[in-house]
């Protein structure tokens, strides 16, 4: 099984999910997904509460070669719940939203984990388009180390505020992100802040190849 680096959203669990599904569908295929077989796929999903508190779904989402600013890579779509039982200083269940990269096709050097220049437009590129459709905690890349780590700080579950690779966050966000360690790079801009971590990206990917969000 390949290893994965998710970039990630998470949003509050809604028992009509279909206006959530409807707008990561909506994100998806703006990235370059096929409509009808995303939307054949999501409606054969269902949810099941396992006994240890989280919320899986019974129905894989397919791994597709998808053309996306000018890159071939696999993509995954990923979902799953996240609820007190697993999390206590949850109020309500979580919903995360992601899209899996496959670790092998974007990493360049894997003891520095630095990205292949070719693969930074696509990656920017599809977290703006999940922080266009969901921004209750913007966005985040992340890797298999940590994973949902920078979303389990915000809500008080840890201190790893910067266990990511890039980050989209809304501004109310800033008081985590007031100083950034010297790997990082920061801009506020307009409501949204944008982080990178330097060793990763190299340049910051807004201020190279592609306008600010």
């Amino acid at each position: 099984m390949p290893e994965f680096s998710p970039v990630q959203t998470y949003v509050k669990f809604i028992k009509n999910l279909t206006n959530i599904l409807s707008k990561f569908i909506n994100a998806l295929i703006e990235i370059g997904y096929n409509g009808d077989s995303l939307q054949e796929q999501f409606s054969k999903l269902t949810w099941e509460h396992s006994d240890n508190g989280f919320i899986y779904i019974s129905t894989s989402m397919k791994t597709e070669r998808v053309f996306f600013r000018d890159v071939s890579l696999n993509l995954t779509p990923h979902l799953m719940g996240w609820t007190p039982e697993v999390i206590p200083k949850l109020k309500e269940t979580w919903l995360e939203l992601s899209l899996l990269f496959e670790t092998e096709e974007i990493i360049k050097d894997f003891n520095t984990l630095t990205l292949k220049d070719e693969v930074k437009l696509p990656i920017w590129e599809s977290m703006k388009l999940l922080s266009k459709y969901f921004w209750e905690t913007g966005v985040y890349l992340t890797n298999e180390a940590t994973d949902g780590r920078p979303w389990e700080a915000i809500i008080g579950e840890g201190q790893d505020f910067w266990s990511f690779d890039a980050a989209i966050l809304p501004n109310i966000y800033d008081k985590y992100y007031l100083i950034p360690p010297l790997d990082f790079v920061k801009e506020s801009n307009n409501d949204k802040l944008l982080i990178v971590n330097k060793l990763i990206w190299g340049n910051e990917p807004w201020g190279t190849f592609s306008e600010k969000i």
